[in-house]
């Protein structure tokens, strides 16, 4: 779900400073706590995961402390996702459970069949979004059938998307987007394309932040549309970043969590 773009003469392109420095990687945890993460959600000061085998996992994002969560597996796991204090999982054969966050313990809310035609799941604070054919359905309920389309049909890619408690924004094709979530709009921010070396991103407030090739951590102000570079050699084997009560985390190469400190 994650892909790296190849490119040459970063600095000549971006005109950014070559000398930028001011983040520091705090490390949490063992240095491998999450090597073998295949499937990754992060909810009020944990994260969840599913490793290689399946397994579920709960991490505590202050000290690294990492549990099994029940004794189940997820083989068939298509989603992962948290909404309203609660950890859900919706499978490839359309049906979804309900995880317990503390014991691991789940029940079944929706039956075989019930989301199958789900592309994409969104949850933006309180609010569980999916998409299908194309459109962007709110649904106040986990009820599939109860559902309110919002705006056209203009969700068939939503690239990569992160959002805040409140907003959605998204990345696709290198030019950044804020999404109404009222009226479905879709509102170019800053330059086109001028996310285009971006490998993945993340929202903190009204600042955007993308690690990008080879090296760099860069911050958007998403009012201004205005990019800075905050840090051009921590980053290099980054491979994704995500936020978490106002803080901003990343997981390296060899399964290495880091709280992302801005300085």
């Amino acid at each position: 779900m994650r892909h790296f773009i190849l490119f040459f003469l970063f600095a000549i392109i971006s005109g950014r400073s070559a000398n930028a420095q001011t983040v520091t990687l705090k490390q949490i945890g063992n240095g491998t706590v999450m090597f073998s993460t295949r499937v990754i959600e992060y909810y009020n000061h944990y994260l969840y995961t599913l490793d290689n085998t399946s397994a579920l996992y709960k991490t505590d994002l202050s000290t690294g402390t990492q549990n099994r969560l029940g004794n189940a597996v997820y083989k068939n796991t298509r989603y992962l996702f948290a909404v309203n204090n609660q950890l859900y999982c919706m499978e490839v054969d359309g049906s979804m459970n309900r995880i317990d966050i503390n014991t691991g313990a789940w029940t079944v809310v929706s039956p075989i069949g019930t989301w199958r035609e789900t592309e994409r799941v969104i949850v933006v604070g309180r609010n569980f979004y999916t998409t299908q054919n194309g459109v962007l359905y709110h649904h106040p309920t986990m009820n599939e059938r109860v559902r309110k389309q919002i705006g056209e049909a203009d969700f068939y890619d939503l690239g990569h998307y992160c959002n805040t408690d409140t907003t959605l924004y998204s990345i696709i094709g290198g030019t950044l987007y804020k999404v109404d979530l009222v009226t479905g709009k879709w509102k170019t921010i800053g330059p086109k394309k001028g996310w285009r070396f971006a490998e993945d991103n993340e929202v903190i407030g009204n600042k955007l932040y993308t690690i990008e090739t080879p090296s760099s951590l860069f911050e958007t102000d998403l009012g201004t549309g205005v990019k800075k570079e905050l840090d051009n050699t921590q980053f290099k084997n980054a491979e994704l970043i995500f936020a978490d009560a106002g803080k901003l985390y990343g997981i390296f190469k060899g399964g290495i969590l880091y709280e992302i400190v801005l300085n």
